[in-house]
C-alpha cells in the first residue's frame, strides 16, 4: 500500500481489520528511523480497540519469528534489546497500547518450545530490565496503602492518585490523538492496579513452562519485583491457594522452590501476618537460596514434618480461642472489606 503524506491521504484500507501487518512495518520502519512515521500517526488514530489487538497478535508473533535466530545473541546491543527499546517507545512514550495489554495478549499466545522461550524473556525484558513500569510500582507502592478507607487528607487514595498521575500521566488513546484532551481527575484506576489481573495469568502461564530452569528464574524474579502488588490484590490468598491446588502436579521435585517464592512474596505483603505466630509453618516455607534452582530436587528431610504443622496450628487456634486473643493480629481489619468473613477462615 502506498501512502502519500505529502498530500495528506492515505489508504483507508489500513485502518481496517484485513491489513493486520501494519503494526510490524511500523514496528521495522521505527527501528531504522528512530521515530514513528507520520503516516503511521493517522493510521493508528483510526483504529478501533478490536483492531488494535489483532495487530498486537501479529506483531508479537512477527517479533518471535524475527528472534528465533538471535537466541544466542544477548549482548547489549542484540536484536531483543532492540526490539524491546521500540516496544517500550510505543507503550510509554506514544501510548499506542498499554503494557497490561501487550502481556495479556503475549501471555495468551500459542508457541512452540523455542517461541514461549523468546516471547517470555522479552517480557521478562519490559517487566525487569526496563526502568518504566518498576519505577511506576515504586511510586505508587511506597505511598498507597492496601487499607485505603483507613486513609484520609493529603494520605487519601484520591489525593495519592492526583500525584501519581501528575507524575506518570496515562493517555486513554494514541498520543496524537490525545494530546489535546482535556481528561477528568483519576481517582481510582492506574497501570499499577490494572497490571495485578495480567500478573496473576503471567505467573499461571510461567508455571505451566516451568521444567526450564531460565523460567524458573524468570518466575522468581519477576515476584521479587512486582510482589508488592499483591497487597493491593482483591483476593491474594485464594489466588495462592487455588494456584497451588491447579499446580500441584508441576510444582514438585526441583520446581518445589518456586511454590515457596511465591508463598513467600505473596503472604510477605499482605497487612496481616498470621505466618509470625506459626514459626515451624514460617520456616517451611521460607525463601531458599537461587543456587537451589540448579542443585536439582530438594532435601525432603531437611522439611518439617507436616504432622507438626497441624499440631502447631490446632494448638495455636486452641489457645487462641481460649484466651479470647484471635482478633490480635487481625483488629485493624475491616471485614467488609476483606476476602474472608473472619480470621480463622483467613489462618486456614
Amino acid at each position: 500500500a502506498v501512502v502519500s503524506t505529502q498530500s495528506g491521504h492515505y489508504v483507508r484500507d489500513l485502518e481496517k481489520d484485513s491489513n493486520c501487518i501494519f503494526l510490524c512495518i511500523t514496528l521495522r520502519k521505527y527501528m531504522e528511523m528512530d521515530a514513528l512515521p507520520t503516516y503511521a500517526q493517522k493510521v493508528i488514530s483510526l483504529w478501533s480497540p478490536a483492531i488494535l489487538r489483532k495487530q498486537i497478535r501479529n506483531l508479537i508473533q512477527f517479533v518471535v519469528h524475527s528472534l528465533q535466530g538471535q537466541v544466542g545473541n544477548l549482548g547489549p546491543h542484540n536484536m531483543f534489546n532492540r526490539i524491546a527499546n521500540v516496544l517500550d517507545d510505543f507503550i510509554y512514550r506514544y501510548s499506542i497500547f498499554g503494557i497490561d495489554t501487550f502481556v495479556l495478549i503475549a501471555c495468551l499466545q500459542r508457541y512452540s518450545e523455542q517461541g514461549s522461550n523468546i516471547a517470555f524473556y522479552l517480557l521478562y525484558i519490559l517487566l525487569v530490565k526496563k526502568p518504566a513500569l518498576k519505577e511506576r510500582v515504586d511510586f505508587f507502592v511506597s505511598r498507597a496503602w492496601p487499607r485505603f478507607w483507613q486513609q484520609n487528607g493529603e494520605h487519601s487514595w484520591s489525593h495519592l492518585h492526583k500525584l501519581y498521575h501528575s507524575k506518570f500521566p496515562e493517555h486513554a488513546a494514541f498520543l496524537q490523538v490525545s494530546n489535546n484532551t482535556v481528561y477528568l481527575p483519576v481517582f481510582y484506576s492506574n497501570i499499577c492496579l490494572r497490571f495485578i489481573p495480567v500478573l496473576d495469568i503471567l505467573l499461571h502461564r510461567l508455571i505451566e513452562i516451568c521444567q526450564r530452569t531460565t523460567i524458573r528464574t524468570l518466575i522468581i524474579e519477576i515476584l521479587s519485583t512486582y510482589g508488592r502488588l499483591y497487597a493491593f490484590h482483591d483476593t491474594p490468598v485464594t489466588y495462592l491457594h487455588n494456584t497451588l491446588h491447579y499446580y500441584d502436579n508441576i510444582l514438585v521435585g526441583e520446581r518445589e522452590v518456586v511454590k515457596k517464592v511465591l508463598v513467600n512474596r505473596i503472604l510477605e505483603h499482605q497487612p496481616s501476618k498470621p505466618l509470625k505466630k506459626l514459626p515451624k509453618f514460617a520456616k517451611y516455607v521460607q525463601l531458599v537460596d537461587p543456587s537451589v534452582l540448579q542443585a536439582g530436587a530438594p532435601d525432603r528431610s531437611a522439611f518439617v514434618n507436616f504432622k507438626e504443622l497441624l499440631h502447631e496450628f490446632t494448638e495455636l487456634m486452641g489457645s487462641r480461642v481460649a484466651a479470647n486473643e484471635l482478633y490480635s493480629e487481625f483488629s485493624p481489619n475491616d471485614w467488609k472489606y476483606n476476602e474472608f468473613g473472619n480470621p480463622i477462615t483467613y489462618h486456614l
